[in-house]
């Protein structure tokens, strides 16, 4: 790289914003997280950047001044404007980094990835936006690419894979010079914070952020984190990855109606962490042939913080309750093995809300991929069609389940499950994404960053950031009476009140799954609202006068994506740490 005239700094925290989406929602929230940046500036030890890609012909590039003490509100001015990027290809991530790492040369540099994320492969954005109200979501799936993990850009119909995006960071770091580093790189994103994507970022950087769960636009408070880093710009990694937690964890108490996480991770140890669970994965998949040891295992799976209906399930808390269903099994010696590794892979992890007696509290900071329909068929999922097609011909190649076997525990415990319950099942096994429907590993509709997430019939309510948060579902999980099934079951349809909009919804489906041994029931809708009675609530441009506020949301409290709000079950301490999973403060270490 040429030598820069600009001065050698301690950190640069640089943001690549991919905001070329049709929510508006998300493309108001970009502009909010520029303000605060430009709130707080850059200091003389401390550079802050960063690329903003929104709908239309430029995309624009900053370096945020100094702020001297008692300036007044900040204006947004970029230091330049270049024709449209498209963001969902590796090259607009280096192009981003080679230009600011010039720009703003610094010892440390953080890197964040602002946009929609899926956590896998198997993403298909386009289909959220394409298909015609009241189709079943996924019907035209097959006809529409992309897919991938992160980072869709509507304007050039496009989206990054996980290898995609390690492969650009990788070549970032190759271009530093001695003296500076990739230190920290971060998903500002929904569901990124899975093994299966810190395994495709081994050697990007040392030390990577991201989220279990589904992320509001509020996204995260770049001012409460830059106020602390410019207070302390000889921090080291690991302390400013905590100081992110924190501004997160603080910001994120003044929003309780929000079910969020934050975790860091140290990718130096990310081969050691695959070595532990892959004795893990192949106990696993040898216990998957016992139907007891298989209802045992499913059932720890019930028991854990569940971030996505797709099974992104929280790590941690599923060893430990293998080690509770499955007690003096190698299954649970290789749990506890799998929970040291995980301990020191994480170094940092949080929630909000603190509340110690929901099922976020046992969020550990790593999700893993377990589908709800590897143990039922009949089990709902979102496409799962094409989620089955993706774990035999798109997931097998990834990182994760290469090194540690993960695909073919989920391959047989299908396999063995499918067949006890339906013998004609193991005459059809998994099927590989048809090669016009395979853009890189696989593809799915699902879950992004923001509204996204119901856009089809079948997504339902979700947490603040599902339908924009301009949307009011109402508090639906208390529906009193009315939300009894009666003799109609599973194909039984009703109709009911939301307790604070009256807006009439139809129940298409309703199931009871009976888990754990001492056969709790969870009961479980998929709900349909007619868009009419959907209320926006519009939250409007942040000015520059309101630099230092956050956007805010007047959407009411509802229930959070997944299960995060369900009763945590107790566990035992963490080994080694003495600290129990359902204590009264947001969990981190």
């Amino acid at each position: 790289m040429p030598k820069t005239a600009n001065p050698l700094k301690k950190w640069a925290l640089l943001v690549h914003i991919c905001a070329d989406v049709p929510q508006p929602g998300m493309q108001r929230a970009s502009h909010a997280n520029l303000l605060q940046m430009a709130n707080i500036g850059s200091s003389s030890e401390v550079w802050v950047a960063a690329q903003l890609a929104r709908p239309g012909p430029w995309t624009y590039r900053y370096i945020f001044p100094e702020r001297p003490p008692g300036s007044g509100p900040a204006t947004i001015k970029p230091a330049h404007a270049i024709p449209s990027v498209n963001s969902g290809v590796p090259g607009s991530i280096q192009d981003f980094f080679t230009w600011a790492a010039m720009a703003c040369p610094a010892k440390n540099t953080m890197l964040v990835l602002w946009g929609h994320g899926f956590g896998i492969d198997y993403f298909t954005p386009a289909s959220e936006v394409s298909a015609p109200v009241g189709a079943a979501i996924g019907s035209n799936a097959a006809a529409l690419t992309p897919e991938g993990a992160f980072g869709w850009d509507a304007g050039w119909d496009s989206v990054l894979d996980n290898n995609q995006i390690g492969d650009a960071l990788r070549a970032c770091a190759r271009t530093l010079p001695p003296q500076q580093k990739l230190s920290i790189m971060g998903f500002d994103a929904c569901a990124m914070a899975m093994a299966d994507v810190w395994s495709e970022m081994k050697g990007a950087a040392d030390i990577g952020i991201a989220s279990q769960a589904g992320l509001p636009y509020l996204s995260w408070p770049y001012d409460g984190f830059l106020q602390r880093l410019l207070h302390q710009p000889t921090a080291q990694p690991a302390d400013v990855a905590q100081m992110m937690i924190e501004a997160f964890t603080e910001f994120y108490s003044q929003h309780q109606a929000c079910y969020v996480t934050i975790s860091a991770c140290d990718l130096t140890r990310i081969v050691e962490f695959e070595r532990a669970v892959k004795p893990l994965a192949r106990q696993l998949a040898t216990a998957a042939a016992d139907p007891q040891a298989r209802r045992n295992i499913f059932a720890a799976r019930q028991f854990c913080p569940v971030y996505d209906e797709q099974g992104f399930i929280d790590f941690g808390c599923f060893c430990r309750y293998l080690q509770v269903t499955m007690p003096n099994s190698p299954v649970s010696k290789a749990s506890g093995l799998a929970l040291q590794a995980l301990g020191k892979f994480v170094i940092g992890s949080s929630y909000s809300p603190p509340r110690p007696n929901e099922r976020i509290a046992l969020s550990s900071g790593i999700s893993v991929w377990v589908p709800p329909w590897i143990q039922n068929p009949t089990a709902y999922a979102i496409e799962k069609n094409l989620g089955e097609a993706y774990l035999a011909s798109g997931y097998p190649q990834t990182q994760f389940p290469a090194n540690t076997g993960w695909g073919k525990f989920l391959a047989d415990f299908r396999e063995h499950a499918w067949g006890e319950t339906s013998p004609d099942a193991t005459k059809t096994p998994l099927q590989p994404v048809p090669a016009a429907a395979s853009g890189h590993k696989g593809q799915i509709g699902g879950t992004g960053m923001g509204d996204e997430h119901t856009m089809g019939d079948e997504h339902t309510m979700g947490d603040e950031h599902t339908m924009g948060d301009e949307h009011t579902m109402g508090d639906e999980h208390t529906m009193g009476d009315e939300h009894t099934m009666g003799a109609g079951g599973n194909n039984a349809q009703r109709v009911f009140s939301t307790v604070s909009s009256g807006a009439a919804g139809v129940v298409l489906r309703a199931t009871v799954e009976t888990i754990g041994p001492t056969g709790d029931a969870e009961l479980h809708f998929i709900v349909k609202w007619p868009a009419a009675s959907l209320g926006a609530a519009a939250t409007g441009m942040v000015s520059s006068g309101q630099a230092s506020q956050p956007v805010k949301s007047s959407v009411a409290p509802h229930p959070p994506k997944g299960n995060l709000s369900a009763p945590a079950k107790p566990l035992p301490a963490l080994p080694g740490s003495g600290r129990a999973l359902t204590t009264g403060k947001p969990s981190r270490k």
